[in-house]
């Protein structure tokens, strides 16, 4: 037996049940499989379609998105997390912005495709500065969907 396998073995001593010989990556695998198993329980995420959201959290997810592309294995290890709980915070601004404006019974206003800049997460503030996060204008200002193209 080589030295990267152990053996698990079911019963006692006098009298074993069944004996299996797992390598360290099988163990590696079970481990990150069970964590990943456990987190799907724990939360669900929101949908990251580009349509719903602004352009600042589209931006987020990008990166996110990425992170994932760059590297399929380390994003089970909490290699993303980061990403990940930038987006989250994103939509949850989102979200507090539209409950905010968009009282029950008043005429729904138009949609406006950015964050006010008082909205900002820490981690968009910080991209601004950067100069990695650059919003136009003209990003805010237009529709993405007129009443004419839904018929």
């Amino acid at each position: 037996m080589d030295d990267a396998s152990n053996v698990v073995r079911w019963g006692s001593k006098e009298n074993s049940y069944a004996s299996v010989s797992i390598s360290k990556r099988d163990i590696l695998f079970i481990l990150a499989a069970s964590d990943v198993m456990r987190s799907k329980e724990r939360k669900m995420q929101a949908d990251l379609s580009y349509y719903s959201h602004t352009v600042e959290c589209n931006f987020l997810i990008e990166r996110l998105e990425r992170c994932y592309a760059d590297h399929p294995f380390g994003k089970f290890f909490g290699y993303c997390d980061k990403k990940a709980n930038d987006v989250a915070l994103c939509c949850h601004e989102e979200r507090v912005l539209k409950r905010k404006n968009n009282p029950r019974y008043s005429s729904r206003p138009e949609e406006n495709h950015c964050l006010p800049e008082s909205s900002y997460t820490a981690t968009l503030n910080k991209l601004k500065e950067e100069g990695v996060l650059i919003i136009r204008p003209e990003d805010c200002e237009r529709r993405r969907f007129r009443r004419s193209d839904m018929s």
